[in-house]
C-alpha cells in the first residue's frame, strides 16, 4: 500500500494514524509526501517508511511568467530571474534532475514569458513531460488552468508508478490527479490497482490563495476525479453528504473520524509533559491550543482575552513555521502578555494526549469558515482523551457537539471578550466538565474505534496479508555496511547469543558464503529499491551499528553528515569505526614504528587524512557513541571504547609434533613486506615449518595447524588476525605500541616484539615448548574472556541505550 498526501507528513495525525494502523492491519506500506526544509527527504511514521517527492514546479513557473507578463503587474524580466535563480538552486540540491525541455522553457530569456509559456500550450505543456504519460487519455482542462496540480501529478506518479502498488489511499485532493494516472499507467504495463480518496476537507469551504482559477481548478479536478476512486472516506457525516449531493455518488462516503488514540503515550524523544515544560506550578491555570498559527484557526482571539484573564497562561503547540509564530509572538507583547504565551514544538502524534494532559483546558478557538462549520476539530477530540475541557468558538458542529455532551464552553468567534468570559467560566469549576467526559464518549471519538472502519474499507478494495503479531516483539538491529562480513557477522551471532536483540548485516556488495547478508543498492537504482533498503535497515529496526558513513539507499538521506544526522533522529545509532577509518596518518606514523601508512605515496596517505578528518568532525558534530574495532584508533577519537572482534574459540590446544609450525600474516600493508626477508634469512636451518598465505581468505583453514603466528607489526596493536589465532590456540607475536598497551586487558598473552627481535623470540619458543604450551592456553582462556562475543555484545547494548 502507498498512501499519498500533499504536505511534508510529518505532524499530520491522521496520515501518521493510519499509516501505523495500516502496517498493524498487516500491509506493507510507504507513504509519500512533499519535501520540505525541516523534513529529510526520507524518514519514518514507526515501522512505516516516508518518502518525500520534489516537484521542480516547471509548468507552474511557466504558466506564472506567463500570466505575470500579460497582467504587466511584476516586471516579467524579473519574474524570469526569479525563475531561473529558482531552478539553479534546485538544479544545485539534486532536485532537477529531468525534463530539460521544461526547464528550459521556464527559463527561457531570449524571448518574452509569453512566448516562452504560450509557444508550448498546444497540445499541452503537461504533455510534454513523459512519453507513457502524453499516451494517456488525458481530458482535465485544470491541468491548464492550474499548472500546479500537473507538477504535483507528475511528481507523485512517477514516485508511486516505481513502488507499484496494489492498492493507494490518498489523503486530501492534492495527490488525487496523480492517483488515477498511476492507475492507468500500471493497467498499460499488466499491474492492476486500486484507490481511494480520502476527504480531508470540504473544498468548497477552504480559503485558496491566489486568484481564482486555484480554488476553481481543485474544484474542477476534485469533481472529474473522485467519481473514478474505488472507494471515499470522510471525516464527517455532514461531510460525506454533502460530497455525495455535489458529485452525484453512487454511495454515500464512508466516515473516519479523525480521533486520537485514547492510549496517553509518553514521548520517546526527550519531550517532558507541557507544564513542566512551560515551568508552570500545578495551581496556574495553563490553556493549551494544538494546531497551526492561522488567523483562521482563530488563536489571536484567546491571545487578545489574556489581558481579561491576568492569571491565565496559554501554550501554543503548533509546526516549527516562523512567520506566524513571530506574528502572533508580536501580538502577545504589544497586548503585554508575551511572558504569559508560550510557543512549543509538536510532539509525535502518538503522544499528544499524554503531552498537553497537564494543562488546565483545550481551546479551539475557529473562525467562522464553510469548513470549520462542518466538522469537529481534530483538536478537540485530543483534549478530551488527555481529560480538558474545552473553550470552543460557536461553529456549527462544535458548539453543538460541546453544548449537548457538556464537556465545555462556547463563545461567539472573533471575540476576546466573549471568549475571556467563556474561559473563566470553565476555570471557576473545571471538574463540572471533566466529569462529563464519559468512558463511552471517549470510545466513540477515538482511533480505536475509526481504524476498525478504515482497515475494513482496506480489505474491501485489496486483501490483507495476516496481520502483524501484537506481541513485543524483539529489538532489531542493522550492523553494517560491512567492512568485514565475518566480523560484522560473528558480531550479530553474539549480539543473538547473548541478549534478546536481533538483527541483520547489510554489505554493500554480495557476499559469497554470507548468504544471509543483505547487499545494498547503488545510486543509480530505481526508487522502489531504495525505498525497499530504507525500509529493512531503518523503518524495521531499532538501531544501527553504523561501520561506514558513506550514503545508504542510493543517497536518499543526502550527504554522509546529513545522513548521519538524519538516522540520529530515527533510531539509535553507534559507529563502529575499523581502524583506518577515523585515522589521522601523521600522528600514527609518530606512534607506530615501521606502520604499514608508509608504504603509501603522499597522495594516498592525504586522501587517508581528509577522509579520517571528515569522519572524526561527523561523529563529533552528532555527538554519537563510537566503538572501535582497534584500541589504537580509540586514540585518534578521544571518548571511545574498544569493541573486541568476535571470534570462534577452541577448548585446548597443543604443539604439533615435529617443527615448530610458523604462519606469518598475509596483507600486512607494509609489516609483512619488511618482514619476510628477515625471516627467511633467520630460519635457515631452524627446526620450523614456515607458510606464507597470500590473502586472508586462504588463513582460517590454516590456523588450526598453525603453532605461533607473527602478526602484521605495522599496526601498533594486534589484529583480527590475531584474535582469531589465540582463540585458535596459537602463540602470537605482534607489536603493541604504548598507547594501545594501557587499553589491552592485563591477561593478554601477546608476546609484544619488534621486527629486530622476532629471530630471539623464535629461538627461545623453539627451545621451551613448554612455555609454548603455557601460552597457547593462555591464549584461549584470554579468547574466552575478550573475544568470544560476550564482552562485546554486552557493549553494543549498552552504547545502545537498550
Amino acid at each position: 500500500m502507498v498512501m499519498v498526501v500533499g504536505n511534508r507528513v510529518k505532524g499530520d495525525s491522521r496520515v501518521e494514524k493510519a499509516a501505523r494502523s495500516a502496517y498493524e492491519a498487516g500491509y506493507r506500506v510507504t507513504v509519500v509526501g512533499l519535501i520540505h526544509r525541516s523534513v529529510p527527504a526520507c524518514d519514518t511514521i514507526g515501522a512505516v517508511p516516508v518518502y518525500r517527492v520534489a516537484p521542480d514546479y516547471a509548468m507552474y513557473g511557466a504558466w506564472r511568467l506567463h500570466h505575470v507578463a500579460e497582467g504587466d503587474h511584476v516586471d516579467p524580466n524579473a519574474a524570469a530571474r526569479s525563475a531561473r535563480k529558482k531552478l539553479r538552486q534546485l538544479h544545485s540540491r539534486g532536485r532537477v534532475d529531468r525534463f530539460s525541455k521544461i526547464r528550459r522553457i521556464v527559463a527561457a530569456s531570449g524571448r518574452t514569458a509569453s512566448e516562452a509559456y504560450g509557444r508550448r500550450t498546444q497540445p499541452g505543456l503537461y504533455l510534454l513531460a513523459s512519453d507513457w504519460l502524453a499516451r494517456l487519455p488525458i481530458r482535465g482542462i485544470w491541468r491548464r488552468a492550474w499548472p500546479l496540480i500537473a507538477d504535483l501529478e507528475l511528481a507523485f506518479s512517477q514516485a508511486m508508478i516505481e513502488l507499484v502498488p496494489d492498492l493507494v489511499h490518498v489523503h486530501d485532493r492534492h495527490a488525487l490527479p496523480a492517483a488515477e494516472t498511476t492507475k492507468r499507467a500500471l493497467h498499460r504495463s499488466g499491474h492492476e490497482m486500486t484507490w481511494l480518496y480520502d476527504a480531508h476537507e470540504w473544498l468548497p469551504g477552504v480559503v485558496f490563495t491566489g486568484p481564482k482559477v486555484h480554488k476553481t481548478a481543485w474544484l474542477a479536478a476534485e469533481a472529474e476525479l473522485i467519481p473514478k476512486a474505488d472507494a471515499v472516506v470522510t471525516v464527517s457525516e455532514e461531510r460525506a453528504e454533502q460530497l455525495a449531493r455535489r458529485h452525484r455518488l453512487e454511495t454515500t462516503p464512508i466516515v473516519v473520524t479523525n480521533a486520537p488514540r485514547s492510549i496517553r503515550l509518553p514521548d520517546t524523544d526527550g519531550r517532558k509533559p507541557l507544564r513542566e515544560e512551560c515551568s508552570l506550578d500545578p495551581d496556574v491555570p495553563l490553556l493549551v491550543y494544538v494546531g497551526r498559527i492561522d488567523k483562521r484557526r482563530g488563536v489571536e482571539t484567546v491571545v487578545r482575552a489574556l489581558p481579561s484573564l491576568p492569571a491565565v497562561h496559554l501554550a501554543v503547540v503548533a509546526p516549527p513555521d516562523r512567520k506566524p509564530r513571530i506574528e502572533l509572538t508580536g501580538v502577545a507583547a504589544d497586548l503585554g502578555v508575551a511572558d504569559r504565551v508560550q510557543i512549543l514544538d509538536y510532539v509525535d502524534s502518538r503522544s499528544v494526549t499524554w503531552y498537553i494532559s497537564t494543562a488546565t483546558a483545550g481551546v479551539s478557538p475557529l473562525e467562522h469558515n464553510p469548513a470549520h462549520h462542518q466538522d469537529l476539530a481534530t483538536k478537540v477530540r485530543e483534549y478530551l482523551q488527555a481529560g480538558l475541557p474545552v473553550v470552543g468558538s460557536d461553529v456549527r458542529t462544535q458548539a453543538r457537539f460541546l453544548t449537548e455532551t457538556g464537556v465545555g464552553t462556547v463563545h461567539r468567534a472573533g471575540d476576546p471578550d466573549d471568549c475571556a468570559r467563556a474561559i473563566s467560566q470553565v476555570l471557576e469549576d473545571p471538574q463540572s466538565f471533566r466529569s462529563a467526559i464519559s468512558e463511552e464518549l471517549l470510545f466513540e471519538n477515538s482511533w480505536e474505534r475509526q481504524e476498525t472502519v478504515l482497515v475494513e474499507v482496506w480489505a474491501s478494495l485489496q486483501a490483507p496479508p495476516p496481520p502483524r503479531s501484537t506481541l513485543r516483539r524483539s529489538r532489531r538491529l542493522t550492523i553494517g555496511p560491512a567492512l568485514s562480513v565475518e566480523r560484522s557477522s560473528r558480531l550479530m551471532e553474539a549480539i543473538r547469543s547473548f541478549s534478546d536483540v536481533d538483527g541483520q548485516v547489510i554489505s554493500r556488495t554480495q557476499s559469497v558464503g554470507y548468504p544471509g547478508i543483505w547487499p545494498l543498492v547503488n545510486e543509480g537504482a530505481s526508487l522502489g529499491p531504495k525505498l525497499e533498503e530504507f525500509r529493512r535497515v531503518v523503518a524495521e529496526a531499532d538501531g544501527i551499528l553504523l561501520e561506514d558513513l558513506g550514503p545508504l539507499f542510493g543517497g536518499l538521506l543526502g550527504s554522509a553528515e546529513d545522513q548521519l544526522q538524519h538516522l540520529l533522529q530515527m533510531l539509535r545509532v553507534t559507529v563502529m569505526l575499523d581502524p583506518i577509518a577515523g585515522i589521522d596518518p601523521d600522528e600514527a606514523i609518530e606512534r607506530i614504528p615501521d606502520s604499514w601508512l608508509l608504504t603509501m605515496d603522499q597522495p594516498q596517505r592525504s586522501k587517508v587524512s581528509r577522509q579520517g578528518r571528515r569522519t572524526r568532525q561527523a561523529i563529533l558534530d552528532a555527538g554519537v557513541g563510537v566503538l572501535c574495532t582497534s584500541p589504537l584508533t580509540m586514540t585518534d577519537l578521544g571518548a571511545s571504547v574498544w569493541l573486541p572482534t568476535v571470534v570462534p574459540v577452541v577448548s585446548e590446544a597443543q604443539l604439533h609434533t615435529g617443527p615448530i609450525r610458523v604462519m606469518v600474516a598475509p596483507g600486512a600493508r607494509g609489516g609483512r613486506d619488511a618482514l619476510t626477508p628477515k625471516l627467511i634469512q633467520g630460519m635457515a636451518g631452524r627446526e620450523l615449518h614456515v607458510t606464507f598465505p597470500e590473502s586472508a581468505e586462504s588463513v582460517s583453514g590454516l590456523l588450526g595447524e598453525t603453532d605461533v603466528l607473527i602478526d602484521n607489526l605495522g599496526h601498533g596493536s594486534y589484529t583480527d588476525l590475531a584474535a582469531h589465532a589465540l582463540g585458535s590456540g596459537c602463540v602470537v607475536l605482534s607489536r603493541i605500541v604504548d598507547d594501545a598497551m594501557g587499553l589491552i586487558p592485563d591477561s593478554c598473552p601477546v608476546l609484544n616484539v619488534t621486527p629486530s627481535d622476532v629471530d630471539d623470540v623464535l629461538e627461545d619458543l623453539i627451545s621451551d615448548p613448554e612455555r609454548c604450551n603455557r601460552l597457547m592456553s593462555a591464549g584461549i582462556a584470554y579468547a574466552k574472556e575478550t573475544h568470544d562475543g560476550r564482552t562485546s555484545a554486552a557493549l553494543v547494548i549498552d552504547f545502545l541505550g537498550w
